[in-house]
């Protein structure tokens, strides 16, 4: 509710006879997207600079399914009951590989793109001025071969961030097939994407302060095929787990969100039959010692 602020979007003039689409907005939350991750990780057992290191199935008979090997500054095995991976694809390759080798197959066959953000702060002095940024940004097809794929004007597109004395925007590069940003530094990054928004929109000023954040493979691309590979890398996953997030069901919000929910549906239902087929075979939880929730 209250912490949430919509986005600006000019609205296109409509043509002579047409009937005007309805306004189009963005809305987010005003301290930003890390927000969601708050929410989601509040109340949990969150551990950071903690790796999984294997997965393997516990012996039969055993409290627990699974054993997880965790890394990290302090190395632990954690026995849970059910997993959901939400992990890259290549790195839940890697962990099912000895588990599921029919699960992990499909998942490496999935390319990556390396990408890289970079948000500016420009006087506003200097750059409320060029009619671009009365928009919200530009998008750069990949057809034009430039570094720079996008560029959004935040201070326009966010009340939030309308500063009397900084205008802010962010420019994104990297596209699949394309491995040009490995072999710049930040410096050669920078001084790229300033010469094509240059060429784009004009903007000729230097920026007083840059911060540049590069997300190597982190962009699956969901080529032709995508959806069977991932209906036959599900169907052979053991029963208590499940896979989720960007790599296997869209890199958007609102896809990951929802595969999410769908993925942690499907590992309680999954455990409650398994409980229900052999209720008797298990030792009571309750009485064991030293047991990690799951």
């Amino acid at each position: 509710g209250r912490s949430l602020v919509r986005g600006r979007r000019p609205s296109p003039r409509p043509k002579p006879g047409v009937a005007a689409a309805p306004p189009m907005s963005f809305v987010s939350w005003s301290a930003g997207l890390q927000r969601v991750v708050d929410a989601l990780a509040d109340g949990l057992d969150v551990a950071t600079n903690a790796p999984v290191e294997s997965v393997t199935a516990a012996e039969p008979g055993a409290v627990h399914r699974y054993h997880l090997v965790v890394g990290g500054p302090t190395p632990r095995t954690l026995d849970v009951d059910g997993i959901v991976l939400a992990t890259p694809g290549d790195v839940a390759a890697r962990l099912l590989r000895h588990l599921a080798p029919a699960a992990a197959s499909p998942l490496t066959q999935t390319d990556r793109a390396s990408v890289a953000t970079i948000v500016l702060a420009y006087p506003r002095r200097v750059v409320d001025a060029l009619p671009a940024f009365r928009g919200t940004g530009v998008l750069v097809p990949s057809s034009v071969g430039s570094l720079l794929k996008a560029a959004t004007f935040l201070t326009t597109k966010w009340p939030q961030l309308d500063h009397p004395e900084w205008y802010f925007a962010r420019l994104s590069a990297g596209r699949a097939g394309d491995a040009r940003l490995a072999g710049l530094d930040d410096d050669e990054l920078l001084a790229r994407v300033r010469r094509d928004l240059r060429t784009f929109i004009g903007l000729d000023v230097a920026p007083r302060h840059v911060h540049v954040q590069r997300w190597p493979d982190a962009m699956p691309q969901l080529t032709v095929g995508h959806p069977d590979r991932m209906t036959t890398a599900r169907a052979a996953l053991p029963a208590g787990l499940t896979i989720t997030g960007s790599s296997y069901d869209g890199v958007g919000i609102a896809s990951c969100l929802t595969a999410a929910a769908r993925a942690a549906d499907t590992l309680l239902d999954q455990l409650a039959e398994l409980d229900r087929a052999i209720p008797s075979t298990r030792p009571d939880r309750t009485a064991a010692q030293g047991d990690t929730p799951a």
